[in-house]
């Protein structure tokens, strides 16, 4: 079960991304702070294995937090997680994993490509494989636009959620 514990003062965003959190990790145990002179008090007593962390907050700020929190003499503090910078859910999701992706089976000619903001493109056979950031376009904009020019026998679309941001993040930490 992982621990998390969320550092915002702003109560709506804490509790939206708790709420969020919680959807996507059924069995975390989270844990919110007001400030992050609470976070610190608290992570000494406890570890956590996600940190989530507003960048932006009175007294001592997120980044303010994080050099504290490296600067710690018990490292194993957060030996087993993250640390996540956050302005909000969206900004989160966005920052991170902001690229969807689309399959579908086409039947007839193949779209234009260039009709789109593509992050990524490519065909097998009568399958046309799309990433798009969803920070650009959506998903009901590129199927409207690929429908003007063939006919779409089916279609499956990947988000990515808080999983996939955490996948994220273990990867650039290992970089």
């Amino acid at each position: 079960m992982p621990n998390v514990f969320i550092c915002d003062d702003e109560p709506r965003i804490m509790f939206e991304i708790a709420a969020k959190v919680k959807s996507e990790l059924l069995a975390a145990d989270i844990s919110t702070f007001s400030s992050g002179v609470k976070l610190l008090e608290n992570l000494t007593e406890e570890k956590c294995d996600i940190l989530l962390l507003d960048i932006d907050m009175p007294e001592l700020d997120g980044l303010e937090i994080a050099a504290r929190l490296g600067a710690l003499s018990e490292k194993p503090l957060l030996d087993q997680g993250e640390l996540v910078f956050y302005g909000s859910m969206e900004n989160l999701r966005s920052r991170y994993t902001p690229i969807d992706t689309m399959r579908l089976k086409i039947e007839g000619g193949l779209p234009d490509p260039d009709d789109l903001p593509l992050k990524k493109y490519s065909i097998d056979g009568s399958t046309v494989s799309l990433s798009y950031n969803s920070n650009h376009i959506t998903a009901a904009e590129i199927l409207k636009t690929v429908l003007r020019q063939t006919h779409i026998s089916e279609v499956s679309i990947k988000k990515p959620d808080l999983e996939d941001v955490i996948s994220q993040l273990k990867g650039r930490k290992r970089e």
